[in-house]
């Protein structure tokens, strides 16, 4: 968090309500995250790459929305940790998807 706030705003400085708002939306975050990565495995089962597309999609636009104004700096910061918790909660609900509807 220290290092994307020196980078982004020039500042470093601790405060409790600035973690915690961080805290709080990377939980809220991560939330949806599962949420999309669900109903895209529920709704989608008769393509098997369709789960995968419908989650990162939607995924990617909700962190550029995060991301305003979208800058150089931030895609750098935030994609990165963006794809690796996208790519995280794929792997480790891999054994829990379902296996495609028989024709």
């Amino acid at each position: 968090m220290r290092v994307i706030a020196e980078a982004t705003t020039g500042t470093s400085g601790f405060s409790l309500g600035g973690t915690l708002t961080v805290v709080f939306l990377g939980a809220v975050s991560g939330a949806i995250g599962g949420l999309l990565l669900l109903l895209a495995r529920m709704l989608l089962r008769r393509w098997p790459p369709a789960p995968t597309v419908a989650f990162w999609l939607p995924l990617l636009a909700l962190t550029l929305r995060g991301l305003r104004p979208v800058d150089q700096l931030r895609l750098l910061l935030f994609v990165p940790l963006v794809a690796l918790f996208g790519a995280l909660l794929q792997w480790r609900t891999w054994r829990y998807r379902r296996p495609p509807l028989a024709a």
